[in-house]
């Protein structure tokens, strides 16, 4: 069994060593692999790739070129990997000696290089380095998805993890936060798609007070919007989908914001379904939503 022998601390830890291990060789029997090709068919990795950069000098990527990230066409990634070539003519770009340097491939797959033939002209300068180099990938020779990665016994973290189509969804919208979460925090239960929710969230009255009380955010601006929905909405704290807003600066608060400023500033039993919010909204102040409290408990 290939699992990664020091247990790492969070998924980004778990990735690199894992990315590691793929270019591993004995000087003694082989020369050192040209390259590492991390093929992606789906680009569901594109988000750690960005959180691996500064981690990895040694880390490029297949796509229009950009120097900053150090992304290029498949031609120039076939120039840069040489060690000659690349301290000739891109003196920029610089790893520790004997490091292996890695091809990240967002929309490739390992199927595509292997069915020579049928590859497109423009990855054709990269076909070879899967001979000359190495591709990481699973034991069945499938290429590493999140999923896979996450619950893999053989190579992976083996952690225990819901399959639905939630919380897939929920997964792939926590990936920024879930690739610095320890290991240990996630490894005592099965994952679902709240779990994943709650990374993004992490307080979530607070989150859900901020996000109110903030006129510029959209009602779904990325992420974080939709885990807060997710969250409120199994606990049942309101629907975040409906913020509160206001017609004019002084003007009466309308529809739910009075509704809201009704149940909190008020002894109501109402309160009681606002209980776990109440106590942040009270020091709200403090949290820089002094507007919104002022807004609601005026409704």
């Amino acid at each position: 069994m290939n699992t990664i022998t020091r247990s790492p601390s969070t998924l980004l830890e778990a990735l690199r060593a894992s990315l590691a291990h793929a270019a591993r060789y004995n000087p003694g029997d082989v020369v050192m692999p040209a390259a590492v090709l991390w093929t992606d068919a789906d680009g569901q990795w594109r988000p750690v790739v960005e959180q691996l950069r500064p981690l990895m000098p040694e880390l490029l990527t297949l796509g229009d070129y950009d120097a900053a990230t150090q992304t290029g066409p498949a031609i120039w990634l076939r120039c840069v990997i040489e060690p000659a070539v690349r301290a000739e003519k891109f003196p920029e770009l610089s790893w520790p000696v004997g490091t292996v340097p890695v091809i990240y491939m967002p929309g490739v797959s390992r199927q595509t290089l292997r069915a020579v033939e049928e590859c497109p002209d423009l990855l054709k300068p990269l076909v070879e380095l899967q001979y000359r180099g190495t591709v990481w990938m699973q034991k069945n020779g499938k290429d590493w998805t999140i999923l896979a990665f996450l619950v893999s016994d053989d190579g992976g973290l083996g952690l225990d993890v819901a399959e639905d189509k939630l919380t897939l969804q929920a997964m792939q919208g926590a990936l920024s936060q879930l690739t610095v979460t320890p290991v240990a925090r996630l490894n005592t239960k099965r994952l679902e798609a709240e779990d994943f929710d709650r990374l993004m969230i992490g307080d979530t009255p607070r989150d859900l007070l901020l996000w109110l009380g903030d006129r510029t955010v959209p009602a779904h601006n990325g992420t974080k919007e939709s885990g807060l929905h997710s969250v409120t909405a199994a606990g049942r704290t309101m629907d975040s989908t409906r913020r509160p807003t206001v017609k004019s600066s002084g003007a009466k608060n309308s529809g739910s914001v009075r509704t809201f400023g009704t149940v909190l500033g008020s002894g109501s039993p109402s309160l009681r379904r606002c209980i776990p919010v109440y106590p942040t909204f009270c020091a709200a102040p403090s949290e820089g939503n002094v507007d919104l409290r002022e807004r609601a408990l005026a409704g």
